[in-house]
């Protein structure tokens, strides 16, 4: 694990990067990429700073140079929306295959005044995944594609699939923010436990739900914890423990 956040390190010193990235978000990103090419998450969500497409896709071809650990790691795009994620390619494929198969992971939920689920996995999501895969044509080539045509509400839903958030909000409309408010809310937060005192810990994925009608909060936490603990292999001995906190909040507003 800390050989490969060294490669990641390698890799920005190596982009022109435009913003000025403070000593602890620059520690956070390269975690965050190490974590999608050792296979432990599926997708990464850039948050901490901005950074142009054209940068991105100069950052993914360095990842690409540096080392084969990085096969896998594709850069999906939303222009419009100016988001950036870093996907795992191959665990993404799986996840596909999965879904189609079993049970999905990913649950999702109409953003109405009374919040609703959605039977199976929305086509739109489907067809995107299906897309993204079908633009990850050979891994010597294929780092980087678009997803741009998608509305800001498809691409909602199809970030908390990405992200492997148990539960993803389809907004209906556009004040989606308006059917959250006073809800009370479980907010999640994962979090991976180091095995020394000398490394932080790391929150991983945050997400939240309607607590009414979602059923055991613990039975989910469990849930978290034993899918990520599988994937816990490559990332040792820095991290050994997957942690998953819950609170019940009520909020103003949520953000999506």
């Amino acid at each position: 694990m800390s050989h490969v956040k060294s490669l990641v390190r390698r890799a920005v010193n190596n982009t022109p990067f435009l913003p000025r990235v403070s000593s602890k978000n620059l520690q956070l990103f390269c975690t965050d990429i190490a974590l999608i090419a050792l296979g432990f998450r599926t997708a990464y969500l850039l948050d901490l700073f901005s950074i142009s497409e054209t940068t991105a896709r100069h950052f993914g071809a360095t990842l690409r140079q540096v080392d084969p650990v990085f096969r896998d790691v594709l850069l999906l795009f939303h222009t419009d929306m100016e988001q950036v994620f870093f996907l795992n390619a191959s665990l993404l494929h799986d996840r596909h295959t999965e879904a189609l198969s079993e049970t999905p992971w990913t649950s999702f939920l109409y953003l109405t005044s009374d919040p609703q689920g959605v039977p199976g996995n929305p086509t739109e999501i489907h067809a995107a995944c299906q897309m993204i895969l079908d633009g990850w044509v050979d891994q010597s080539s294929a780092f980087h594609t678009s997803i741009s045509s998608l509305s800001p509400p498809q691409m909602i839903a199809l970030a908390g699939y990405l992200l492997e958030y148990p539960i993803s909000y389809c907004p209906v409309g556009s004040n989606e923010d308006a059917f959250l408010h006073d809800i009370p809310l479980h907010v999640y937060e994962c979090i991976l436990i180091p095995c020394g005192s000398d490394i932080p810990r790391h929150t991983f994925m945050k997400f939240s739900c309607p607590a009414a009608g979602e059923g055991s909060s613990r039975a989910l936490v469990d849930k978290i914890e034993r899918r990520f603990e599988r994937r816990l292999g490559p990332l040792q001995p820095v991290w050994g423990e997957v942690k998953v906190n819950c609170e019940t909040k009520t909020l103003d507003r949520v953000a999506l």
